[in-house]
């Protein structure tokens, strides 16, 4: 199988989720648009430069809108994406793999879950990216931290 066909048949199934989630919807024309831009952008990214990050990004705004409809519903093509994203990269070959990435899904559908009453998407990510942000630089700074301790200084 070519790299990258992975990700973009997940590309595929979470874009026509998505909008065949939003039938109904007023927001469904803006869904199969999306869907339709994400679909052959995706192609493109594909037939010039294998990219399955970029085919992860791709699909993000198809879950934006399904956010509305069902959190949980959101979660379910996310953790397909990422599935889908770890698989491609070659990031599930060993069971430590398999269990940090099962455990990560875990984690993500609990956020989901508690964050099921909220409509919009702002206030996750008004917390989130903060807090992410700051374990980011605690563990920059636990690996100065052992990196002087070690004697080997900064480079």
């Amino acid at each position: 199988m070519r790299a990258g066909v992975p990700m973009l048949v997940a590309l595929f199934a979470c874009a026509a989720g998505s909008a065949a989630a939003l039938v109904g919807n007023p927001a469904f024309p803006i869904a199969v648009s999306a869907a339709v831009i994400s679909l052959g952008a995706g192609l493109l990214v594909l037939w010039f430069c294998h990219s399955d990050p970029a085919l992860f990004l791709l699909a993000q705004p198809c879950l934006f809108l399904t956010w509305e409809i069902s959190p949980l519903l959101t979660f379910f093509f996310e953790a397909v994406l990422v599935s889908a994203l770890l698989f491609s990269m070659g990031l599930l070959r060993t069971k430590t793999d398999v269990a940090y990435s099962g455990v990560y899904l875990v984690v993500m559908g609990c956020m989901a879950l508690l964050l099921s009453g909220q409509s919009h998407v702002f206030f996750p990510l008004a917390i989130f990216v903060p807090a992410a942000g700051l374990a980011c630089l605690v563990v920059l700074g636990l690996a100065y931290r052992t990196m002087v301790r070690a004697g080997g200084g900064t480079q």
